[in-house]
């Protein structure tokens, strides 16, 4: 067998695993938060721009998930550590500001 048809077996079982964890893990929970940010998203504190972000996210991730193929398997794997991120950065930012602090991870005033 030559590398060629080795690398393509390869993107085809890397393109199931990435069904497999769609349809198990992630599906379910972009379905329930695409629920709750659409009835209360904008009433929770999470602003419009937050809100189409994520479901602007959500749907790209699901048209890569159905291409199955190699650059739809990278791609994929680009949003959803820019979603991560993204969530990460205004969470962290929601914290801070509640909690009064200058900066992710940093007291206002305080030691490091």
């Amino acid at each position: 067998m030559d590398e060629t048809h080795k690398a393509g077996e390869t993107q085809e079982d890397l393109a199931a695993e990435l069904w497999r964890l769609w349809i198990g893990e992630l599906k379910p929970y972009f379905e329930a938060e695409k629920d709750f940010l659409q009835k209360y998203g904008e009433d929770t504190g999470y602003g419009k721009d937050y809100v189409t972000r994520v479901l602007e996210d959500q749907r790209r991730m699901e048209e890569l998930v159905w291409e199955r193929q190699d650059d739809g398997v990278r791609h994929f794997a680009k949003i959803l550590g820019a979603h991560i991120r993204f969530k990460n950065d205004f969470f962290m930012s929601r914290v801070c500001q509640i909690l009064e602090l200058d900066g992710p991870g940093y007291p206002q005033g305080g030691a490091h």
